[in-house]
Order: structure tokens, then sequence, then C-alpha cells
């Protein structure tokens, strides 16, 4: 105990106190701060926000600030009378870079819980960037309706005095950001939003300086609708003032059972609404709180980072250390986070045979300019027997046209002969994925949904089937009938030739694009319900995929843009649907229908990712052309690998 004494007696000696104004004597730091402080081992500075300590309307003075004293959990501060931002710069060795952000901690508007502020300040100082921890009144006081009033005038004063101040502690002025998690989060989003008037009456020339953020990171936050899990914004958040000129952008991130996943969801509308630049990334396992030691959520950090770059707050450079140091950190054990909770079907004892490529000389044109576009030969499955397709299908001839070619984009439509191109990596780990072009059931987009797809999956040692389902549609009011047919039975062709093919039958994925992506999404909902009756002994076998990438899914909901979730896509209980990855962009007109899709699988507690970028349309793949959209395929890869069962087959 005496050597921690001395301890913290040697770091407080090189603790700055500043006041926010001349003051007749310098404040002592309390006795949160001097807890704080000792956590991070750092020297750093601490400025009161108001002038003798105590800020506006204040209605409880008599308090006294205390702290829960402990070793192995987060340092929590209640009550906290007089506001200070702590300044905690970049740690020796590295120099500032100029960005700063103001980090509102969370604790329900009742305390400060300080542990995330220790964690996000290593990775932001890996960066170069200052770490400004903002420790803002709480608990809310009884007449404070509104949960945050006290809180946000201390964080619009704790903005203008880092920006009048910003040159004494080697900060850009305009590149200071403002971060919060939980009800940190729903100040960080107010701040954000009310920045054109003070919640309090001036005080002095710090109040004259503009105390809108830069931008905004809001790390699960709480709030931010009315009742939480409802998409009805919350009235205080001042939604009307959104604006792409004058909202800063903003950056989420948050779990999937975390109940203020609804509040992200109903922010990404209002901000997409708005053109606001803003990304959304929820991540599939965790509940509500931690961050770097708690895995998959500690990746928000490597979008984040991007997403920083790109509006111009970031440098290239701080990006790549800020991923280096993330690299290093070792989270709570790795496990495999959505194992397939389906029992596995029991070998069967019915008759197998070899499939056979479809002979060079018997290739349609479709398949062909398939070939082409891959430029390689691969060997081609046609889906059924002989020269027919599944019973039912009105048209007997098979013509394949191409529908048109322009930079590099391939569509096929007048498909009915169905069929799937093999794609095999140098070395296969066992996992298998079906790609399902998109094209509005009307053509298949069968380069930059598919050939480029394949190719991209070969390099994880994944095998990959681009499927050639039936297109156009051939009634309009169930435009996938012969799609689904088509997708069912090719997983089960794929399924019970797993062997032959160098696959794990429990590793069959899906992946879809567009209408491919409502596609995927119906292999999963509709697998019990046979969409044709059987043919030969491969339609003993389930057409269950073990797990589906939704790409720009599109049809999700019965309109477009509406909330009704398509009657197919409902009804599967957490045994029998499939981990689902989602990903799209904000500027796709789908996006509101996937993202109510997501609800759907959250609410029937299914595991689901999902990734909303900030911009790059519809229909671009994995093309460059669609950043920042195009990263999806990063997301992707971390997710496919978490999602292994098995030891990659020798």
């Amino acid at each position: 105990m005496r050597n921690n004494r001395l301890a913290l007696i040697t770091l407080l000696a090189a603790v700055t106190v500043l006041p926010a104004l001349a003051a007749p004597e310098r404040p002592s730091l309390s006795v949160g701060e001097q807890a704080f402080i000792e956590r991070i081992a750092q020297d750093c500075t601490v400025v009161p926000l108001w002038p003798g300590g105590l800020g506006p309307d204040e209605t409880q003075p008599d308090l006294e600030e205390a702290f829960e004293p402990t070793e192995d959990k987060p340092i929590k501060i209640r009550p906290v009378l007089k506001p200070t931002m702590i300044i905690i710069p970049p740690p020796d060795g590295i120099e500032p870079t100029g960005p700063a952000v103001l980090c509102c901690p969370g604790g329900a508007y009742n305390s400060l819980s300080t542990y995330n502020i220790e964690m996000i300040s290593q990775w932001l100082g890996s960066m170069g960037v200052t770490t400004v921890m903002l420790k803002y009144r709480v608990p809310r006081r009884p007449d404070d309706r509104t949960l945050n009033r006290l809180p946000l005038q201390d964080a619009q004063r704790a903005m203008g005095i880092l920006r009048s101040r910003a040159s004494q502690w080697n900060i850009d002025p305009d590149k200071i950001a403002v971060a919060g998690f939980s009800a940190g989060g729903h100040l960080a989003f107010n701040l954000a939003t009310s920045f054109d008037k003070r919640a309090y009456e001036p005080v002095d020339r710090h109040d004259k300086t503009s105390c809108r953020p830069n931008a905004a990171i809001l790390l699960y936050p709480a709030y931010l609708t009315k009742p939480i899990e409802s998409l009805d914004p919350n009235p205080n958040l001042a939604m009307d003032n959104l604006s792409a000129e004058n909202t800063p952008p903003i950056f989420m991130a948050i779990t999937r059972p975390d109940k203020f996943a609804f509040g992200c969801v109903s922010a990404t509308y209002a901000l997409r609404k708005a053109k606001v630049p803003a990304e959304l990334h929820i991540y599939p396992d965790g509940g509500h709180s931690g961050l770097f030691n708690k895995y998959p959520l500690m990746e928000f950090a490597r979008p984040c980072a991007r997403f920083l770059k790109d509006q111009g707050f970031f440098g290239e450079e701080m990006q790549k250390n800020g991923n280096k140091w993330l690299d290093k950190q070792v989270p709570i054990t790795k496990k495999t986070l959505f194992p397939d909770s389906k029992p596995k079907p029991k070998p069967t004892k019915t008759k197998t045979a070899r499939l056979t490529a479809v002979a060079k000389n018997q290739l349609t044109l479709g398949e062909n300019l398939i070939l082409k576009a891959a430029n390689a030969d691969h060997p081609v499955l046609r889906l059924w027997p002989g020269d027919g397709t599944a019973s039912g299908d009105p048209l007997t001839a098979d013509k394949e046209q191409q529908g048109s070619e322009k930079n590099n984009v391939l569509r096929l439509t007048n498909v009915t002969r169905p069929s799937m191109t093999i794609f095999q990596p140098k070395r296969s780990d066992g996992r298998a994925v079906l790609i399902f072009p998109g094209g509005a059931y009307n053509m298949l987009a069968a380069q930059h949904e598919g050939t480029e797809i394949a190719q991209w999956l070969n390099e994880s040692a994944i095998t990959a089937f681009v499927v050639k389902y039936r297109v156009p549609r051939r009634d309009t009011l169930e435009s996938h009938t012969v799609a689904l047919q088509d997708a069912q039975r090719a997983i089960r062709l794929v399924r019970s030739n797993a062997k032959d093919l160098g696959i794990d039958p429990d590793q069959i994925g899906v992946l879809g694009f567009s209408a491919g992506g409502n596609l995927a999404a119906l292999t999963c909902h509709q697998h019990q319900n046979p969409s044709y009756t059987p043919v030969d002994f491969h339609d003993n076998i389930s057409p269950r995929p073990n797990f589906a990438v939704l790409i720009y899914p599109a049809y999700t909901t019965t309109e477009k843009t509406g909330s009704e979730i398509n009657p197919l896509l409902k009804g599967q209980s957490r045994q029998d649907l499939q981990p689902v990855f989602i990903a799209i962009a904000a500027d796709d007109t789908f996006t509101p229908s996937a993202l109510h899709y997501f609800l759907s699988l959250r609410e029937a507690n299914l595991p689901v990712e999902c990734h909303v970028y900030e911009k790059g349309g519809h229909g671009k793949g994995l093309r460059t052309e669609g950043y920042p959209f195009s990263e999806w395929t990063k997301a992707c890869e971390r997710w496919l690998t978490d999602l292994q069962t098995i030891a990659p087959l020798p």
C-alpha cells in the first residue's frame, strides 16, 4: 500500500492543473481525477470547465465527488459536481499529429465509467491523437427531465475551451472530434446536433468559439430512440437540425444483442435522409459496454480509422499505425462465435455418383462467357438431369444472350439451362460458397457479382460455385420461383458430392448480390419448403445452407423502402436459421429494407452481423469504384474466419 501511495505521489507531481479562466487559486485534483490518472499512469493536464468550479444551473452544490476504488473493475466516478476535462497526450515517443477526441464516458447519466477511456486513449495515442476525457456532471439532477441538460452544457463548454486553447496542447482546432460510450454516446450525438445554440448563457471568450465537433464516434450509444426498443427518434436529440452542410460525419458501432441497436438503426435512417456522411457497424456477439477487451466489437477500430481518414480527420499513416496497434491486442479468448446449432445429419447410405462436367462443345453461350470473364477453364455442372429443368418451367429452349458488356460488366439473360461453374482454390480448407449474382431476377451480373467474387473467395481457400440460375422471371408475382428451385438444387448437388469436391458438407454457404441476396436469404428461410418435386437421389439431401452473406440484398421487405418484412423471410428460429452477414451502402435505395430485415433477425435472436458504409451505391460488387462500400470484403473475411468450426483439411 505504501509503495502504491509513493507511486501516486510521483505520478501526480507530473500532472498539470490549469484553470479555465484566471482564478484566485489553483484547484486541486478531485478523488476521481486522482484515481483515473493513477490508472492511466501518464502525464496529463486537468482543466476545470467553469470559473469557480461550479457549472451553471447547479442545484446540488453540496455534493462531494466519490469513486469506486477497485483494482480489477473500471473506476466509476459518482457524483460529479465540478466538471473538468483531462487531457491525455500521445505516449512518449509518439509525436502529436494534431487531431483530438473529446471522450464522454458512459454510466446511464448516473455515474462515469472510465475504463473505456483508458482503452481508447491507447488506440488514439498510437496514432498521435490527443485524448480528452470529459468529466461531466452526474448523476442527473431531479429537475433534469431531458437526461443530459447539464452534461450538454459541460460538453459544449469543453469543446469551446479545447478549440480556443488548442495550440497549448498541440491540437489542430479544425480536427476535434467527440466520442461517446452508452449514455456518453447519447451526449456525443446531442453535441453533434446541438452545437448552434449554447445550453447556457455565455461565460467568457471560450463561449464565442464554435463548439461543433468535426466528427463524432458513437460506441453503443444509448437513448437515441424513445421507447428504447423502437425506431421512434428521441425528441430531445434535435433530429430536425441534421443537415449535410452542418452536421459532422458520424460513425456508430454496436453489438447485435444490445437493446440500443434500435437507436443506431433509427439514427442511420435519419442521417441517411439528411445525407450526412455516416456509417453503422453492428457486430454479432457481445452485450452492452466493453471495447478492446471484447471480440469482435474491438474490430470497430479498423473501419472507424478508415472512415475518419476518408473525412480528412486522420492521415493514411495514422490509420496504419492504429491498425498495427490493434493487431497486437489480445481480446477474450477467441471461440467459434456461431456454431451451427442444427444437429449434423447422419451419413446416408443412398446411392451416390460423381457429377460429370459439361463437355466444352456442349457449353452454352452464357457458360462460355463466364469462362471468358474468368480468363480460365473451370468445370461447369448442369443442375438438372438431361436437357430439362425443374418441372413446371414453361420454357424448353436453351438460349443465352449477353445483355450488355460495358466496363467489364457481363450480364446474362434468357437463361433456361441453369448450371454452376466451379472455382477451386489452390488449397481448399473445406469451406464452400455458392454465389448468386444479382440482376432483378431479369438478368445475371455474372462477372463483377460472379467470377470476381469466386476468385476473391479462392484467395481465402474457399471453393466457390457461380450459379447461373434461370432468368428472366417467369411469373411477375413469384419472380423467385424458378430461381429458388435452381438454388436449392445447386446446394443439394454440392452437399451430396461434397467428398468428391473436397469440401465439408457442413461448411456450405451462400452469397448473393441484390436479387441474388434475396435468393440467398430465401434458401435460408425456405429450406424446409421444397420448391420442386424431387427428380433423383440428390434431392434427398438438405438444401439448408450453413451460413449466408447478403450483399446489398433486395426485396427483403414488401416495398423497397417499406418496413413490412417479405412474408417468405419470416418465422425462423435460432435453431433453424443460419448465421447471416449483411453489407450495404448508406446511399443504396435498399438500405432501409435491409436494416428492417436485420432487425427482424435480431428480434428473433438470430446470429447476424450488419455493416452500412457511408457510400458506394448499388451493384458495385467488390470493385473500388464503390469505395468505401468495397471495404465489405475485409469485414466479411474476418466473419468467415470466425465461423469456421473445423480444422483446415490436409
